[in-house]
């Protein structure tokens, strides 16, 4: 499933029940609802990264850096009263976590060489 489809298709929800999401999610009424609801959307994204992607990534950390990135623009969405249609919502956050994911192709570009633990800037040959 592409991130876009699957964003839109929360964002419209969160509209259609903006009075309970923005109860229990902006005004922090329920923190047990927002970590519930942090460990849905962990095991959702959990299926979405391509692991063979990002093989010199812990999935772990993409997964909980996406989940939680997802969370507080949500909060955010709610807190100023929805001021983007759920479109423009999906648009930009799917976006923006499909470049999450596609960072290891980002680092390699920029002449970086992975190694077991962290990415090294590979030198220029010289003859």
């Amino acid at each position: 499933m592409e991130w876009v489809d699957a964003t839109k298709t929360y964002f419209e929800y969160f509209e259609s029940n903006y009075l309970f999401f923005s109860t229990m999610l902006a005004s922090k009424a329920a923190p047990s609802f927002r970590r519930k609801f942090l460990e849905f959307l962990i095991e959702a994204f959990k299926d979405e990264v391509d692991k063979t992607k990002n093989h010199s990534l812990n999935a772990d950390i993409i997964v909980k850096f996406a989940a939680n990135a997802y969370v507080g623009v949500l909060e955010s969405w709610l807190k100023e009263g929805m001021p983007y249609p759920p479109y423009v919502m999906a648009k930009e956050m799917g976006i923006l976590l499909e470049r999450i994911v596609d960072a290891h192709k980002f680092y390699m570009r920029q002449g970086f060489t992975e190694s077991p633990k962290y990415f090294i800037k590979m030198l220029p040959k010289s003859d």
